[in-house]
Formats: structure tokens, sequence, C-alpha cells
């Protein structure tokens, strides 16, 4: 990212200083932590995101045997994985000049990444269906795929908002949110019974899939202190996730904190990026604005 500073605005406040240290600690987290700027192209002012419906208090972790009804996008073992696509990547650098990084998915990662996509669903209905349909393949490949170098990628298929839905105000309702964010509960379960075995792991989002997230660490992640372990960081891009004036938690989250430092685990990372200063009516970049329409995001 290049450029100045002041094109760049998020919506935590970071700080130096302390470092919070939680009791378990990742390799390769904080490179974890950097490859989010893979995620800025995508991460604009003209993105939208509906908040899901709250849902009451946490759950327990899902057991061994709960069963699995999760289409997933991205998972290790998948025959077509599109999170495990060509990482061939050309590296622009600031005279203009370019390269060509080479690079694979880690064969024996030590941290996993659960990545909830951005609104892309060109289906007409409210709510997508369960269908991989090719821009949720294409929306994989652009932002997770790069992920796979250092962490097992799982992307779960959910029934977002779709584009059409997002750009008529109010013709989402509660129910519609719910039923969006009941997919990446469910696949969240899903994922803690059968897959993570106490590894740590990444949440990565955008915009839509940032909404989710941040209502899943509300009420599964940050009141639980075994799963709340485990946190390596939460990546949420494109949306506004808040904090306390003043402190780095507080906000959105009572325990899990905004990120100090590149090598920081178990917090959060959060940021929109804009061309030019996000204008005054901004649904993102300015924290307890709500968007156009004037529907509040609740994020």
């Amino acid at each position: 990212m290049m450029g100045p500073r002041r094109h760049w605005q998020t919506g935590f406040r970071f700080y130096r200083g302390r470092t919070r240290r939680p009791a378990r600690r990742w390799v390769l987290a904080g490179v974890a932590l950097c490859l989010i700027a893979m995620l800025a192209i995508s991460c604009g002012g003209e993105s939208k995101t509906e908040s899901p419906a709250t849902t009451a208090g946490p759950s327990a972790t899902a057991s061994p045997a709960a069963p699995s009804n999760t289409v997933w996008l991205c998972r290790p073992g998948l025959a077509d994985n599109p999170c495990e696509s060509d990482l061939t990547t050309s590296v622009v650098s600031a005279d203009g000049s370019t390269t060509t990084e080479a690079a694979t998915p880690a064969k024996d990662p030590p941290i996993d990444c659960f990545y909830v996509y951005p609104t892309v669903s060109a289906q007409q209905t409210t709510n997508a269906n369960l269908d991989i349909d090719p821009e949720v393949r294409a929306v994989a490949v652009l932002q997770a795929s790069r992920f796979s170098q250092v962490c097992k990628v799982y992307a779960p298929i959910y029934r977002q908002l779709t584009v059409s839905t997002l750009g008529k105000p109010g013709a989402a309702t509660a129910a519609d949110r719910a039923l969006a964010y009941g997919g990446v509960l469910s696949a969240w379960q899903d994922y803690l019974a059968n897959y993570n075995d106490g590894r740590g792991v990444v949440l990565i989002g955008h915009s839509q899939g940032t909404g989710m997230l941040t209502q899943l660490i509300a009420s599964e992640i940050d009141p639980n202190p075994d799963v709340r372990g485990r946190l390596v960081s939460a990546l949420l891009l494109g949306g506004n996730v808040t904090v306390a004036a003043g402190q780095d938690v507080g906000g959105d989250f009572q325990n899990i904190p905004a990120c100090r430092s590149a090598d920081q685990t178990g917090c959060v990372v959060a940021y929109s990026s804009f061309i030019e200063p996000p204008p005054t009516d901004s649904a993102f970049g300015r924290v307890g604005v709500a968007p156009r329409g004037g529907e509040s995001l609740g994020i």
C-alpha cells in the first residue's frame, strides 16, 4: 500500500505501547496479520454491508458428533479449492517497476483461517442460495488464496444478502439477516467440532462478511475464554468496528482488543480504504455514521 497516510481511514484507533500477550501464541501469527494488505484492493468505501440479526448469548462449542450441513467453498482436501489457486503475483514497486512473485500453499501450516466473503451474489432473490457461483469463487481467489501460504483456509457458503437486495434500502428484513448469519454460525460450529482440534485461527472478513464475523465474535468468541484463547487475530475489513473512546476494548467487543503491534495475537484489525478522505455521509471510515438511506449497519 502506497500513498499519503491521510488516504487510509480506520475504524479502530491503533496505539503504541504495551502489547497484550495472551496465554497461547502461534508461529506466523505476525505474517498472517501482514497479509491484510492483500485485501485492501477490494475494501473501498463503495462497498455496502448489512448487519445480521442479534442472537442471544454465547452458545457452547459444538460437540464432535455434531452433524454438518455446511457447503464449503474452501476447505483442505477439496478437489477444486479456490483458496488454493495459483498464487503467482505481480508486485508493483513505488517507482512503477514490476516483478513476479511465485508462492505456493503451505503443506502443514500451524494455524487455520476462517474466511467469510463480501457481498458478491448476483442472484435476484433476497438471500442467496448455497450454490458456488462464479462470483463467489472469484472473490475467494482474489481475497483468500494468498492466505493459504500461512494457514489452512476454511470458507463456508452462506445465504448472504444479495447485491440486488443491498441496492434497495429497507428490502432486507430481520429474518433475512438472521438467515444469512445463521449459515455462518452453523459453519463456525461445524469447523470447531470437526476441523479445529484446538488450533489457532485467524478470522478474515470483508464488507458483509465483516458484519457476519463481528456478530459471531461478539456472541460466540468474545465471551468464551476457551474459544477466545484460540484467536490469533481477526481481520475485519471494509466495515466499522468500534472501541470505547481512548481504549482498545469496550465497543463491539468487551475482551478482544484492537491490535497494538504487528506481532500481537488475540486482537482485531479493522479498516476501510479510500482514494480520498471519505465523505461526511460515508457508511465506512466514519464510525457511527449511518449509510445512505438511514439504516444503521449495527457494527
